[in-house]
Order: C-alpha cells, then structure tokens, then sequence
C-alpha cells in the first residue's frame, strides 16, 4: 500500500484550511524527473511515519500551479499550519528529501 497519498486540489484546499502539517510534491505524468523521484518519495514517507505525504498531478489540478505560483515540476512544498515553510525544487535524492523533511514538525498519523 502507499504511503504518499495522491490528491485533488480541492483535498489540497481542504489541508490549507485545515492548517495541516504535511508535505506535498507537484508532478506530471509527462515529468521523467518526477518518476525518477517518486520511489524516493515514497521511502522518506515509509521512514518518517509520522508525516503526512501528497501528491498531486498538475495537469489534472492546475489550479495549484498558478495558488503556490509554481514554474517547475517536480516541487516538494512542506506546509507547517497549513502554511508553506520550505520547499525543494527540482530533481533530490532521499538523503536530501529526508533531510528537508526532517526538519519540519509532523502531525501524527
């Protein structure tokens, strides 16, 4: 079973509303990086356990594009009471995901 959570935009407003701890990736189905980096994604989610991981399609949603003023893909945002505190832009490999991830308070699943 996953552990990153594919979402909509309006699951992702509903966070934002929420004032969630969580961290979100912004992908495409068309975005080599963003399938490269997936796995990694998915690993930091599986050893941080006690993090909230999304992800959500930009094609699909590009709503969020133009509300996070997003310019390239992939984007790892991390959200801390519902606001946005950090984020990793382009192509990172776990070490560098974990230790961004890492560094923001999570709820607890």
């Amino acid at each position: 079973m996953a552990c990153v959570k594919d979402i909509t935009f309006n699951d992702f407003s509903r966070l934002l509303d929420e004032k969630k701890n969580f961290i979100i990736e912004l992908w495409a189905e068309w975005c080599h990086p963003c399938k490269i980096m997936a796995p990694y994604l998915e690993e930091a989610c599986q050893k941080l356990n006690a993090c909230y991981f999304y992800k959500i399609n930009v094609d699909e949603n590009p709503e969020i594009v133009d509300l996070l003023n997003v310019n390239s893909i992939p984007r790892i945002i991390m959200f801390v009471d519902g606001q946005r505190q950090s984020e990793l832009k382009g192509f990172h490999r776990l070490e560098s995901i974990i230790d961004q991830v890492s560094k923001i308070p999570c709820d607890t699943i």
